[in-house]
């Protein structure tokens, strides 16, 4: 009984709270629960309490936009270390470019930290553009280059992620607002 004590705790603790009256409502059931089925119950009520957290407007909302912000401020570390592996190889342009492709990302990432998804929305979309526009001409910018294949390779890379990212904002966005949630 005390690990079904624990595992209702926790589900009071996780659920929401729009929900918090209803998980309460259920502790209070436990101790008429048979024993034998305690564990069972309270284990049912904290994958109600989960579900109902995951799909909150607000966890989503919150998850979104930190999660997108940890992604762009790591996306941009990892293109410093790249820059920095590189820029002892005599490429002075391919370090640049990723050092400031690093830039626009660790930017990007606290921007979103920051701003919020809507921001994110807002500053992404000219960003994909201007990375898709790089991706295209990165092949004859560079011809003949040294890495110029590995440049264009980033570059394709930075798209994807981009684009990875606007739609998980505006897919962010959409569900929390439909859910009352302004951000």
């Amino acid at each position: 009984m005390n690990f079904a004590r624990l595992l209702m705790a926790a589900a009071v603790g996780v659920a929401p709270a729009a929900r918090r009256s209803w998980a309460e409502g259920i502790r209070a059931e436990l101790p008429y629960v048979p024993a034998r089925e305690a564990t069972a119950f309270a284990l049912g009520a904290l994958v109600a309490a989960v579900r109902f957290r995951l799909f909150d407007a607000q966890f989503v909302a919150g998850a979104a936009r930190y999660g997108l912000a940890i992604c762009g401020v790591g996306w941009g570390l990892m293109g410093l270390r790249l820059g920095f592996e590189l820029r002892d190889a005599d490429t002075p342009m391919v370090s640049g470019v990723i050092f400031t492709t690093a830039a626009v990302f660790g930017l990007g990432g606290v921007l979103t930290a920051i701003g919020g998804l809507r921001l994110t929305a807002r500053l992404g979309t000219p960003a994909l553009f201007l990375a898709i526009a790089y991706a295209l001409a990165a092949g004859t910018i560079a011809q003949g280059a040294p890495y110029s294949e590995f440049l264009r390779a980033l570059a394709i890379e930075n798209v994807a992620a981009l684009l990875l990212a606007l739609l998980v904002a505006v897919a962010a966005r959409q569900y929390t607002e439909a859910g009352g949630v302004r951000l």
